[in-house]
């Protein structure tokens, strides 16, 4: 049968001692028979063929004795149980593999995340903040300033300043409320018309870009030069001095703005 005499009833021996059709249940009761041929002047070699069989035999005899059993059974059931464990590692193997699979969905956030970075954007470009300043018009002896009521009370104002960098707006709004003859009007479609020092500046914002013009003459504008906003018209400073033929000054130092704008009827007498 191809079996290894080692003395141990293994998986191999009980396989043939049970469901090999071959084996008998009774192997004495079975040689008996066969052994009776032995008074017909038979040749030695056959008893001795009859015998030669009991070597192999002896593993069934042990198996029955029951001497032997327990060690197959305590050899290969742990043998069968180890094997199991071993099926089972491999199963942990796979899980491992489910969140190789969930960590690579939670990186395609952060790829979509990595491609709407905008590298070297200037955040703060269009951000003009509030300053305390005061603005002076043509050289007068003080600050301009409006008067609103509060609570029944009148209070001075001075007119609204902003500030990115060394760019400074400064709003028409006040502006106007702060120059006599200054008016400002906003038809809220997009145009906004000042009034001021003789002057007529227009300035369009209609969705196709900003423009100006000046007594119906086209100036160059930039979209930085002019802001529509929930607080009101701001308009650069340098840009609105330019506009009305005249200059416009940052100082720094004082937090003022100093506005030279000649009347055109005076500009127009000097020419």
């Amino acid at each position: 049968n191809g079996l290894t005499a080692d003395g141990i009833a293994g998986r191999k021996t009980q396989t043939n001692l049970f469901e090999n059709p071959d084996v008998l249940s009774n192997p004495e009761a079975a040689a008996a028979p066969e052994a009776t041929p032995a008074p017909v002047s038979a040749v030695p070699a056959e008893p001795d063929l009859m015998d030669t069989p009991a070597p192999e035999a002896a593993e069934p005899e042990t198996a029955e004795t029951g001497t032997e059993a327990p060690a197959a059974e305590k050899t290969e059931a742990p043998a069968a149980e180890t094997e199991a464990p071993a099926a089972e590692a491999e199963a942990p193997a796979a899980e491992t593999e489910v969140p190789k699979s969930g960590t690579e969905e939670q990186e395609e956030p952060a790829a979509e995340d990595e491609a709407e970075i905008v590298e070297n954007l200037d955040l703060d470009a269009d951000v003009y903040e509030q300053i305390n300043a005061a603005i002076a018009l043509n050289e007068s002896n003080g600050p301009l300033e409006y008067v609103v009521q509060k609570d029944g009370v009148p209070e001075k104002i001075r007119p609204r300043v902003k500030q990115n960098g060394d760019k400074i707006r400064v709003s028409l709004d006040d502006l106007s409320a702060s120059v006599e003859k200054w008016q400002l009007t906003d038809d809220k479609a997009g145009t906004v018309v000042l009034e001021a020092a003789g002057y007529t500046l227009v300035l369009y914002n209609e969705g196709k870009g900003v423009s100006a013009t000046l007594d119906g003459a086209a100036i160059p504008m930039n979209e930085d030069d002019f802001d529509f906003s929930a607080e009101g018209h701001f308009i650069n400073a340098e840009f609105l001095a330019k506009a009305l033929k005249g200059n416009a000054v940052w100082d720094q130092e004082e937090s003022t703005l100093m506005l030279h704008i000649p009347d055109k009827e005076a500009v127009a007498t000097e020419d």
